[in-house]
Formats: C-alpha cells, structure tokens, sequence
C-alpha cells in the first residue's frame, strides 16, 4: 500500500536494491510525477527571478527581456500541463527540446561562441540524462555540438 494515496500500486519495473548506505530510488508513479511537476514549477520560478533580475541590468532592453521570459514561461506552462495531466515521458522530451531550444536562441540573439553561456548546453544535456535517460542525452549533446558549430560558422 502507498502511504500518499492508500492505493496499491502494479509496478512494472523490477524493484532494484539500492547501495550500502542509501536510500532506496523507487518510487510510485504518482511521487515520480509529483517530483517533475514540482521541478518545472521551480524552473519557472527561477525564470521569474532571472526577468527581475534582468530589469535591473540598464544594458537590457525592457521589451526584448520581456519577449524573452514569456517566451520561456509559456512552454514551461504547457509541460507543466502535460505532466500533471497526461504523459511524462512526452513532457520530459519537451522540457528538453525546450531548454535546448532557449538555450540556441540565447546564443544566438544574445551572445557568440566565444562567450562562457556556450557551456550552458550541458544544461539541456543533463536534463535530457536524467529525465530520458542516456540515449537521449547523446542525441541532445550532438545536436548541441551541431549547433555550437553552425554557431561557429556564423560568427
């Protein structure tokens, strides 16, 4: 029995014992999904914090740092939807194809390859690692790579 819902939960995975001295990593679907949706809540929030901060820096126009965040929090909304609702794996790849995708466009608009945020790729890769696992996490890292030579190239 679950002791969030008092349901018992039909696991599909074998449950795998965890090492000497730490905690055991399974968890119910209904905790696996609670912990994502509050991971995409915090990224939001941090956004939030990111645009304030941002209006206080007099090099940043106020409209161009607006369009920015919106168009950081309105997908960030619409994976919260889908994982509170529907499929996580669906919202784990449109997290990441969206932080890559913030990622390339703040490169590109905001910045140049041989600026420091062209480390920020290893952010969607991680991500990618963690919530899809390490097959995706190669995929998001060559597109990176991908991308950080078109970004060369153009620069």
């Amino acid at each position: 029995m679950c002791e969030g819902c008092g349901v018992s939960h039909v696991v599909v995975a074998e449950r795998t014992e965890a090492e000497p001295g730490t905690r055991d990593a399974w968890l119910p679907p209904h905790r696996i999904r609670e912990r994502f949706v509050r991971g995409v809540a915090t990224l939001a929030i941090l956004d939030g914090v990111a645009f304030v901060a941002a209006l206080f820096d007099p090099a940043n126009d106020v409209v161009t740092t607006l369009a920015f965040h919106v168009g950081v929090l309105v997908p960030l909304a619409v994976v919260f939807s889908i994982a509170q609702r529907s499929s996580l794996r669906v919202a784990g790849v449109l997290l990441t194809v969206f932080m890559w995708a913030v990622v390339t466009a703040a490169l590109l608009l905001f910045s140049s390859m041989h600026a420091a945020p062209a480390a920020v790729y290893m952010v969607p890769v991680m991500v990618a690692g963690i919530v899809l696992g390490p097959v995706w996490a190669l995929v998001v890292a060559a597109a990176s790579l991908a991308s950080l030579g078109g970004i060369f190239w153009l620069d």
